[in-house]
């Protein structure tokens, strides 16, 4: 993103073996409302290899950031561009004119056809979901992580999913997707193993796909601080690259 007219460009670095050059393809910018999103902080982008289109390898890229609504209240930004295409396939904006929301990370999903994106809100009700349990009213209102899920042609917010703890605000980790599944890590105070609230535990779910439902959902800490840092899904398992206490609990 160029910092004085906050447009975002695509290239792509070719190397060259035979000649030690490197070739650089700048792509057409990204779309975005430039009268009213002016994107502020960090961008968020992921890139899926999509194929080969008449011998070129080809692209399909998430792009997410943050921008000051009119209200002055931050909203988020999210856009899929095609290198195939040389376009914008679609971009979209915040919903919520009364909701703080920070993106914290995009993620290109070939197999389900989604492009997800990660949020923190400071409200606990965001989208009629909530991290507490049917039947319970959410209490004061604190920062969680939201999880949206937009479809691949057409740009439409499918489902939308809140994690965290109900009291302590989250701060959002990582997140990959792997076959019908997305996985999702959030750095949290827990008061299962933290021993204060300066410090964080690591909260992992496992969401569906197609509806955004929590399967699985764990806590993994110790009395020390752990967080985690990085992770990778494969066809063998999950592997996190965390900060942990050698008595980091759960074990198994």
């Amino acid at each position: 993103m160029h910092e004085h007219t906050n447009e975002i460009h695509i290239m792509r670095i070719f190397n060259d073996t035979n000649t030690n050059f490197q070739y650089i393809r700048d792509y057409k910018k990204v779309d975005k409302d430039d009268f009213i999103t002016k994107l502020d902080g960090m961008l968020y982008v992921d890139c899926a290899y999509q194929g080969e289109f008449k011998g070129e390898s080809v692209y399909v890229i998430g792009i997410a950031g943050t921008y000051f609504h009119t209200n002055q209240i931050r909203s988020y930004y999210l856009a899929k561009f095609s290198t195939k295409y040389n376009l914008t396939e679609y971009f979209a904006l915040s919903e919520e004119s009364t909701v703080m929301e920070a993106a914290r990370g995009v993620k290109v999903d070939l197999d389900n056809k989604m492009v997800y994106l990660a949020l923190e809100i400071n409200k606990q009700k965001y989208h009629d979901r909530t991290v507490y349990k049917p039947g319970t009213e959410p209490g004061e209102d604190n920062g969680n992580v939201a999880i949206l899920a937009y479809s691949w042609t057409h740009g439409v917010r499918m489902w939308t999913t809140v994690v965290g703890n109900e009291v302590f605000t989250d701060y959002f980790g990582r997140m990959a997707n792997l076959g019908n599944h997305l996985y999702v890590y959030l750095n949290s105070y827990s008061t299962v193993y933290s021993t204060n609230s300066s410090q964080t535990d690591i909260y992992y779910y496992k969401i569906r796909a197609s509806n955004g439902f929590i399967e699985t959902s764990k806590v993994f800490g110790s009395a020390s601080d752990d967080f985690i840092l990085d992770l990778r899904a494969t066809h063998i398992g999950l592997f996190v690259l965390a900060v942990i206490s050698d008595d980091l609990r759960p074990h198994k």
